[in-house]
């Protein structure tokens, strides 16, 4: 089942240009998504539309069937979205932890502080007096021990130390469970490069690529340390040999860093993903 379905969505701010116009894309259960885009794609616009904050101008953002800005409590018992910017109320992790319950029927009060040990302790003191980062490791606590079908992260790594991010990995990946869905918004791609299994890229206001990583890495292969090959899609020259984009069967784990920069600089490449395809496959 898509956990969220999107048909000819049209959405601006205001009398601007249309952010978006005919986007059409589906995120289903037993994937991780990674939602990637340049700066101003509309990425976090986009998570607002899937669960109600923003309104479409025409078009359907249906969240578990159900029209996304009617904001039914059903459908978003059943979500959470984690933002990158949070906004805590200045209260202890205890009491955050008991009334967060009230509105998430699955939440589990044992997970949150599971959740926070593994991420790294924080004091039992109110929140505004935290730095960024351990406000991240209650926001992420809270957002875990939900247990939510679908999970939405926006910048999640952003504010945590080296350990927590590899833990927050580990967290995710357990979470990951046939019957949910999870989606990812990051820059951090070193950090999802082996945890997610679809990617999502937006580029003036439609869905570029929408494709598993699987099928990316049978449609194009990165190659290194070669002469500047002929049927490059986008290259890179570092200290005098060539690093390249080609079409055909990857012979290494796909890197998507280089995906983005390739995407974002290559019209080349970027026509080949339009020309091809791949879409929603």
């Amino acid at each position: 089942m898509s956990a969220v379905e999107i048909k000819g969505l049209k959405f601006g701010y205001g009398k601007r240009e249309p952010l978006f116009e005919g986007l059409n894309l589906q995120f289903k259960q037993g994937h991780i998504y990674g939602l990637l885009g340049p700066n101003g794609a509309g990425k976090t616009t986009l998570l607002k539309l899937i669960i109600g904050a923003l309104f479409p101008k025409s078009g359907q953002v249906k969240l578990w069937g159900v029209d996304a800005y009617k904001r039914n409590p059903e459908p978003l018992a059943r979500t959470y979205f984690l933002q990158e910017e949070f906004a805590l109320p200045p209260w202890k992790p205890s009491l955050i932890a008991e009334l967060h319950g009230g509105f998430y029927p699955k939440f589990q009060k044992d997970k949150f502080y599971e959740v926070l040990e593994r991420l790294g302790r924080v004091p039992e003191k109110p929140v505004s007096n935290f730095s960024r980062g351990m406000k991240q490791k209650v926001s992420i606590a809270s957002a875990l021990a939900t247990n939510s079908d679908l999970l939405i992260m926006d910048e999640p790594f952003r504010g945590l130390d080296i350990p927590s991010r590899r833990e927050l990995r580990r967290l995710i990946i357990e979470h990951a469970t046939p019957d949910k869905a999870i989606i990812i918004s990051t820059h951090e791609l070193r950090e999802v490069h082996n945890l997610i299994d679809h990617v999502v890229f937006l580029w003036s206001g439609q869905v570029l690529l929408s494709a598993s990583t699987e099928k990316l890495s049978s449609t194009i292969n990165i190659v290194e340390d070669v002469d500047k090959p002929l049927d490059a899609l986008y290259s890179e020259q570092v200290a005098g040999k060539w690093r390249a984009i080609v079409p055909g069967k990857a012979s290494q784990p796909l890197d998507l860093e280089f995906l983005f920069v390739g995407l974002t600089r290559s019209e080349q490449l970027r026509e080949f993903f339009s020309n091809y395809k791949i879409k929603q496959s």
